[in-house]
């Protein structure tokens, strides 16, 4: 498997990696770069504070945290220039939230905290523990927010909607991701998976099958075409390794046996799941003249069969975006883009 173009990065590390309105963004601690889809770099920034991660709005602007956590920023992705700052009363470590009309905020100070798209805040509204790191998940005009429990407000003036007990583990949520336009997903401790219904209000456990153990962290859940929710996930299935496709029933798709914890899992539109398999940078620094290692970027389709394999020369330091013209990922300071999607059949 050959790649389309390799663009050499001013950085090794990366922090965020997006792709969306034919930019592919990157950035590390304290910079940020926009490449074409063709391979051309068009800005980049640099920054004397450290910078967070960034996502892309509905719009294409850029929104992400600067200053150390205590500004949003609101950029262009054609120049990068800074369209819109807004100072916020403590720190942001959390991913942002956004609609076509608000950005949603963990704040440091034990709040969630909404903006529109000028920059005024909406509303504030306490949540039950400090430094939540997960993003606030929206779902309609729902936002959801969570640490030990859920909690739902309403996204228009944040009164309170919902706060559901059955939810409120002595262990810490590990994920909370948006599963379909009426459902988000939640998982924590050991195997505790859950779909809550925001119309219905209602609590419905994901039946995971016997022998599995699902690492809540590297979960992604898709919807299929006869719109059940399957979930990709890493698990651990009789003491292996491997990546599983579960539907919410509890039927197994399909899984596919790794050697060790994937760097990155990402699905396509057309649910195909795709892998990077790598050691860390510290690793292949320190051991790459005394070892062997494994390097590679893998293509999944919808029911587990392997399509191609990209052999890396170095560490995949990134997650993986995937974009109507390839799978995007960093190879040691180079950001590659491996053939095209429309090329691998779901």
């Amino acid at each position: 498997m050959d790649i389309a173009f390799s663009v050499p990065l001013p950085f090794r590390k990366v922090k965020s990696l997006v792709a969306s309105n034919n930019r592919v963004l990157v950035s590390d601690s304290n910079q940020m770069v926009a490449i074409t889809a063709e391979g051309q770099m068009v800005w980049h920034l640099k920054f004397e504070r450290p910078i967070g991660k960034m996502v892309v709005a509905p719009s294409g602007d850029i929104v992400g945290i600067c200053d150390g956590g205590k500004q949003l920023t609101v950029r262009s992705p054609d120049t990068g220039e800074l369209k819109l700052s807004i100072p916020v009363n403590s720190c942001v470590y959390a991913i942002p939230a956004v609609t076509k009309s608000h950005l949603i905020c963990h704040g440091w100070d034990n709040q969630l905290n909404v903006f529109s798209q000028t920059g005024e805040l909406c509303w504030s509204a306490p949540t039950d523990k400090n430094a939540i790191w997960m993003q606030p998940v929206v779902v309609e005009d729902w936002v959801f927010t969570s640490s030990q429990g859920v909690i739902a407000y309403a996204l228009d003036d944040g009164s309170k909607l919902g706060l559901w007990s059955e939810l409120s583990p002595a262990e810490e949520i590990l994920t909370i991701r948006r599963a379909d336009a009426k459902r988000i997903v939640v998982g924590y401790g050991i195997n505790q998976l859950f779909l809550l219904n925001k119309d219905h209000r209602t609590v419905c456990p994901w039946i995971l099958p016997s022998g599995y153990r699902i690492f809540m962290d590297s979960l992604m859940v898709s919807e299929s075409l006869d719109r059940e929710l399957t979930l990709i996930a890493t698990a651990a299935v009789e003491g292996k390794k491997a990546v599983v496709s579960v539907r919410e029933s509890g039927k197994v798709l399909w899984q596919y046996p790794i050697s060790k914890i994937p760097v990155a899992i990402s699905v396509g539109t057309e649910g195909q799941v795709y892998i990077a398999q790598s050691p860390t940078l510290d690793e292949w620094d320190k051991y790459k003249d005394f070892c062997e290692f494994s390097c590679f970027v893998l293509g999944l389709s919808a029911t587990g069969e392997e399509l191609w394999k990209w052999e890396a020369p170095a560490p995949i330091t990134s997650g993986l975006a995937v974009a109507d013209n390839g799978v995007y990922g960093v190879c040691d300071g180079n950001l590659v883009c491996i053939s095209s999607v429309e090329e691998y059949p779901g």
